[in-house]
């Protein structure tokens, strides 16, 4: 193996080198080191008043220049805490400006993958708000657009979605004259996007929750960048401009405070048969093997390209080795978006609700069942690590030890048998395995009905 290689372990210290001389170039600060003396966290204060002293320090974790390549560590960097007096110039006198942003990579910085990583979907749970940055001249044509939408509304999280439409000075047109035209014309790439996709892939009552919701939680920013405005405008065209976007950006930030504190819930429970779950079961578990089929190269799927042989490898040996630093080839993330969405369906269609005679409007219950989707999600991610890495790790092994000759197909093969022992679709009583896997499900289902009957007791105490 070339790993093993005396000539191999040579370049790595060459490179590991080369990667520590890079840290002796920071200006003052502090390391956090491991016990071998490699820097873990780097952490760097400097007064109020010196704003410029500290982003030149931190740019050399964030920034791509290209005159500094070759210096950055920005490849090495997985977080970066920033806190400090951040208050913009627009916020009122007076007024409380507390809060903290939690930025997430560009959803579109990465290759092409068929649902949202649950890196992401698992932060909806710790955070109020959700916000969906996107340009609004493009119209919501993008890939991810439709991940995000899609996991909001089958995760029930739709309630904590606001989005911001971005460049509209650049929506333009003979079919769009004023403002609220162009306001209309990105929006409706953004009703298009639900009103299609989510519905399709997700639910019809899912994308109208949702669609109604946007329509009061979407806000549009235009000349975000003062060097961008139009070189006719004189100083007193800024200064009304300056004026009138702090005003939306203020507007916006209201609207997510108050998205903060929702309504609690009233106190009433869905209630299903379980008998319909292993349909459900076997929609996702069909709707899995499809699209795996299709990366391994084993049949045609329209808008799923097969995998190279180097990417099964690589996904592979992550499984094998159990570690995960976000490559594009995902089956656990697949499994929890497609299972999601199934189960979506399912939740949306309760026997009845108790106690029976308490009324309850439908926004009501649509809130309550948002909050069972919750539950839902938040376990989904743990069953899905462990029916497709921790249960079949050894299988993961098997399939990345193959090398030479016909090692592709062989590791192709057993990555196949896995899916298929792991996710199998349900087709009768006697299929054991199946019978677990459909079981599984439905004791993560129970789990979090009686969470939520929990929540519901606790809110009747309240009252």
């Amino acid at each position: 193996m070339v790993e093993a290689s005396e000539a191999f372990q040579d370049l790595v210290n060459d490179i590991m080198e080369e990667i520590e001389a890079r840290f002796e170039e920071l200006p003052g600060g502090k390391f956090r080191k491991s016990s071998t003396g490699w820097p873990e966290a780097w952490s760097f204060t400097t007064p109020g008043g010196e704003r410029e002293n500290f982003l030149k320090a931190v740019r050399w974790f964030c920034s791509n220049t290209k005159e500094e390549w070759g210096r950055l560590l920005t490849p090495l960097v997985t977080g970066i805490r920033v806190s400090g007096p951040f208050r913009p110039d627009w916020v009122p006198v007076g007024q409380s400006y507390e809060h903290v942003f939690v930025d997430t990579q560009g959803l579109d910085h990465e290759k092409p993958t068929t649902e949202l990583s649950s890196e992401t979907t698992s932060m909806f749970a710790t955070v109020q708000n959700i916000l969906f940055v996107e340009s609004g001249k493009d119209s919501l044509k993008s890939q991810s657009a439709r991940k995000v939408m899609e996991a909001i509304a089958g995760s029930g999280y739709t309630a904590n979605l606001t989005v911001a439409l971005t460049h509209m000075d650049l929506v333009v047109g003979d079919d769009i004259p004023s403002a609220e035209d162009r306001k209309g014309k990105a929006f409706s790439g953004l009703r298009s996007l639900v009103e299609n996709e989510v519905s399709r892939n997700v639910s019809r009552d899912a994308a109208k929750q949702l669609a109604g919701h946007l329509e009061r939680s979407t806000f549009y920013l235009g000349y975000l960048d003062p060097k961008k405005y139009p070189e006719s405008w004189d100083a007193e065209d800024k200064a009304a401009f300056d004026e009138s976007l702090g005003g939306d950006l203020w507007s916006m930030t209201e609207h997510l405070v108050e998205r903060a504190n929702p309504q609690q819930l009233r106190p009433s429970v869905p209630q299903y048969s379980f008998e319909s779950l292993g349909l459900a079961v076997r929609e996702a578990s069909v709707s899995f093997q499809e699209v795996w089929e299709a990366r391994l190269g084993y049949k045609r799927v329209e808008g799923i390209s097969p995998a190279a042989w180097q990417s099964i490898k690589a996904m592979s040996r992550r499984h094998a080795e159990g570690w995960f630093d976000g490559y594009w080839l995902r089956p656990i993330d697949t499994l929890i978006s497609l299972t999601r969405n199934v189960l979506t369906r399912f939740l949306e269609s309760p026997l009845k609700w108790l106690p029976e005679q308490k009324k309850i409007t439908e926004e009501q219950k649509a809130a309550i069942v948002d909050r069972l989707k919750q539950l839902v999600n938040e376990e989904l991610t743990d069953l899905s690590k462990r029916r497709l890495w921790e249960q079949p790790q050894t299988r993961w092994q098997g399939a990345y030890e193959p090398s030479g000759t016909g090692s592709t197909f062989l590791r192709k093969q057993r990555v196949h048998e896995l899916f298929v022992h792991q996710i199998p679709i349900p087709q009768s009583i006697s299929d054991r395995d199946a019978q677990a896997w459909v079981e599984e499900v439905k004791q993560m289902l129970i789990r979090a009905l009686d969470s939520l009957q929990a929540e519901a007791k606790k809110a009747q105490d309240h009252d």
